[in-house]
């Protein structure tokens, strides 16, 4: 029995479902601390702070995390593998100096900026912040890279706990202020990135091993796959902004409590994919064929059927679950939870044909797909709003969005490995 548990317990998709989860959980936590201590102009500039710098640097991650996993995990060798670690920090550092002096350049231009308490925090923290997670993300995807996903959930937890910690500290010690808050958040970024350099156990004479035929490979994947991120989260943010311009704050309300749901369902496919795409990325190298299909039965195909039972449940207890997370003001979000469980089916293959896509080094095609997924659902939401007027009619065009995205996976897929000759990316 205690080697099962132990068996459970070191399986890369649990420990990838609890980092995600955990993550998850405690940034919630710190959500509800800062709501309750801070006044409202206080925690809008620390919101306005956090998902500013967090929506920059995902830019910076999708240039270098997917492309730096991709190349690593199918590496042949410790001086291939030295060569893309170098090259792509590189590329992270340099970008980081870019985004920083960016940043620090639009302040010293219009000082009025800082002078605004809903963004000053964010002008004065950005730089600090985005130096300080370089080292800690960087040494988190090269733990993907290499399947250490009991190192990427100490790595992900470690920054949340401290961070709750310091501000359980400061809260107790002093009345809340804005640099207090944003000096909590940056020391326990260092902290964890000290923490999570050091479990890497990257030397500073592997990254002097830079080379130009690397960063021209992961330049080349980097511009595809933040296309790809970039379009993926104008996916999710589309109807909201379409919403709000049409029918007003009303419906987007109504609509985002709907939204906080089905995000909360997608967390295992986030979890699960993380696991796969290195894996993929390695025994696609030389066994092409039966890796994706061996992905497609291990993952998506157990995942749908696994959602099934989820989406029923949605569609039938969507109205207290409604009720539970935003009371009796949101019961019009009850048929846009219910139209959402629908499109769930489509969510597996959806997101396991893009990490298919990348794994096979074929990160063109997966942004075209997610750039034809943006398009059904734009043109969707503008035609059916002219048509119905309604909240409910926007979500369900998630349904032929998700849908397309699968048909377009799948057939993808289908034409670039199944009816190539060969059986091998080399």
């Amino acid at each position: 029995m205690m080697q099962k548990m132990k068996h459970i317990l070191q399986n890369n998709n649990v420990l990838s479902l609890a980092a995600t989860g955990g993550g998850a959980v405690l940034g919630f936590a710190s959500f509800i601390l800062l709501v309750k201590s801070l006044d409202r102009d206080v925690f809008g500039a620390w919101a306005f702070y956090l998902s500013t710098s967090t929506m920059l640097e995902m830019g910076k991650t999708g240039f270098v995390q997917t492309p730096l996993v991709r190349h690593l995990a199918s590496a042949q060798n410790r001086q291939e593998k030295e060569r893309v670690i170098a090259s792509a920090f590189i590329i992270s550092l340099g970008l980081t100096m870019l985004l920083s002096i960016g940043v620090g350049l639009t302040a010293i231009l219009f000082p009025s900026l800082l002078q605004n308490t809903t963004f000053s925090l964010f002008f004065i923290g950005f730089p600090f912040y985005t130096i300080a997670t370089l080292p800690h993300n960087f040494a988190s995807w090269i733990f993907q890279a290499e399947h250490r996903f009991d190192k990427v959930l100490a790595v992900r937890l470690v920054p949340r706990i401290l961070f709750i910690l310091l501000l359980l500290v400061a809260l107790t010690i002093a009345s809340p202020e804005p640099s207090t808050i944003l000096a909590c958040h940056i020391f326990s970024l260092v902290l964890a990135s000290i923490v999570s350099w050091l479990l890497s156990g990257i030397r500073f004479a592997t990254l002097l091993n830079v080379s130009r035929p690397v960063l021209e490979k992961l330049t080349g994947f980097g511009k595809y796959s933040t296309g790809t991120l970039i379009g993926s989260n104008l996916l999710r943010s589309s109807d909201i902004t379409i919403l709000g311009i049409v029918l007003g704050a009303d419906a987007v309300a109504v609509y985002h409590v709907a939204q906080k749901i089905v995000e909360f369902i997608e967390i295992p496919l986030r979890s699960l994919a993380s696991v796969a795409f290195p894996r993929l990325s390695r025994d696609a190298m030389t066994n092409l064929k039966e890796s994706v299909t061996g992905t497609l039965r291990s993952y998506a195909l157990p995942l749908t059927l696994l959602i099934i039972p989820v989406a029923v449940l949605s569609f039938i207890y969507a109205a207290p679950v409604v009720t539970l997370l935003g009371g009796s003001l949101y019961d019009d979000a009850v048929l846009i939870v219910r139209i959402f469980a629908v499109s769930l089916l489509f969510f597996p293959f959806d997101r396991f044909t893009g990490v298919i896509l990348d794994s096979i080094n074929r990160p063109d095609l997966n942004f075209y797909k997610v750039m034809a997924m943006l398009a059904v659902n734009i043109i969707g939401d503008i035609v059916v709003l002219q048509l119905f007027g309604t909240a409910a009619s926007v979500a369900a065009v998630t349904i032929a969005t998700f849908m397309s995205g699968a048909v377009w996976g799948g057939f993808v897929i289908y034409t670039h490995v199944f009816q190539k000759p060969e059986n091998t990316l080399q």
